[in-house]
């Protein structure tokens, strides 16, 4: 009896997800971004609440299976969640709580399997639908940069959503991965970066799989990293700081902050203003973000978007939510060490590292890894 409510709760944590997920990606997409009739945005968010909805539910039912410190952290984190909602003057912040306190007890694999079906047919069927002319691809900056949108309402959704659907397939696989599958992987990473040239993705996307392909072919590649434990779990913090360092103390006259914020795209320019301007509020402020996509057909007066995740949710949800997150991912660091699962580990490793550079350390709809840490990661046992 207690399997099957175990079963149950999984199935309706499942459906919540899928729901999640699908509608969230929806209005990444070019057809949500240019369609004027607000129906399919009512639409969307309809049946985004249902998918809400069972993840309360999904709660309710098994409040008799919590800890007295899951319940204390949960009331914790749904109040940050909404005063900083309420600061930002986004009224459903609050829901991103709900979906992370649903995910406790679910299983990890399967919240991946979940995730890389919803995102991988989504993101190829978008691109798909771009390359035959029934979604639109815009192209920016055709003469210098040639950078395709492929149907979705900013450059870099595509390859982004690639990099994470990479990371849970490498997650999904873990011992089975095999050498041929990375050669697929980085094919078809080579072919977002050609199309949008999106670099750092691209780099980082190709460190990954090379880096999973070498424990594939050297059983003891992990082994030898297990020495390091207590340097993985601390780097969270040290990326966090490095980060708001860096942009803090940039400098255009410094010929090395100079290089770096070129190979960076601008990156550190931008979020030295910005953090000068707005400095790290304890539960957000409202904060109007410019940056170059399809809604504004690439055109913008005052570009101040910031990319580093680290120093957007500082700025925007506020100092409380960015410590909340990286307590959650150094939470599932810990679980994925004491469960001997180094896939886990790096994996959560590799999105702390992205999220340095691009702004998706809690966005679902794109990274559904950040759901992981809080899931039943798997034990591996030695060989």
């Amino acid at each position: 009896m207690e399997q099957t409510k175990n079963n149950g709760k999984e199935i309706l944590y499942g459906i919540a997800l899928a729901i999640i997920l699908i509608t969230s990606l929806i209005p990444q997409t070019a057809i949500y971004t240019r369609n004027e009739n607000a129906l399919l945005g009512i639409i969307t968010n309809s049946i985004q609440a249902l998918g809400y909805l069972l993840c309360l539910v999904k709660i309710v039912l098994s409040r008799k299976e919590y800890s007295i410190n899951e319940i204390i952290f949960f009331c914790i984190l749904f109040a940050v969640f909404l005063i900083s909602g309420f600061n930002i003057q986004h009224k459903f912040f609050f829901l991103t709580a709900i979906l992370l306190i649903s995910t406790v007890g679910a299983d990890a694999v399967s919240i991946s399997k979940i995730s890389l079906c919803i995102q991988s047919v989504i993101l190829f069927v978008v691109v798909f639908l771009s390359q035959i002319g029934l979604l639109e691809d815009k192209i920016f900056n055709p003469e210098t940069r040639s950078r395709h949108i492929l149907g979705f309402n900013w450059i870099t959704v595509a390859p982004i959503l690639f990099f994470f659907i990479c990371l849970l397939y490498i997650y999904i696989r873990s011992e089975k991965f095999k050498w041929y599958e990375a050669i697929v992987l980085e094919l078809i990473n080579y072919y977002f970066y050609h199309m949008t040239n999106t670099r750092m993705t691209f780099l980082l996307c190709s460190v990954v799989i090379i880096f999973f392909t070498v424990q594939s072919l050297w059983k003891g590649f992990f082994g030898y990293l297990k020495k390091l434990n207590w340097v993985y779990f601390i780097i969270p913090i040290v990326l966090v700081i490095v980060s708001i360092v860096a942009a803090y103390f940039y400098n255009p006259d410094n010929s090395i902050f100079l290089k770096a914020n070129s190979i960076l795209s601008g990156r550190l320019q931008l979020g030295h203003d910005a953090l000068h301007y707005y400095k790290f509020p304890l539960f957000g402020q409202v904060i109007i973000w410019n940056g170059f996509g399809l809604s504004n057909d690439g055109i913008v007066d005052n570009y101040n978007y910031v990319d580093c995740s680290y120093l957007q949710i500082g700025m925007w949800y506020g100092a409380f939510v960015l410590i909340l997150l990286i307590a959650i991912y150094m939470y599932g660091i810990y679980k994925s060490i004491k469960a001997n699962n180094y896939w886990a580990v790096f994996v959560f490793l590799f999105v702390l590292v992205h999220s340095m550079t691009e702004p998706h350390l809690i966005n679902v709809a794109v990274n559904a890894i950040v759901l992981l840490p809080l899931s039943d990661i798997r034990t591996i046992e030695d060989n």
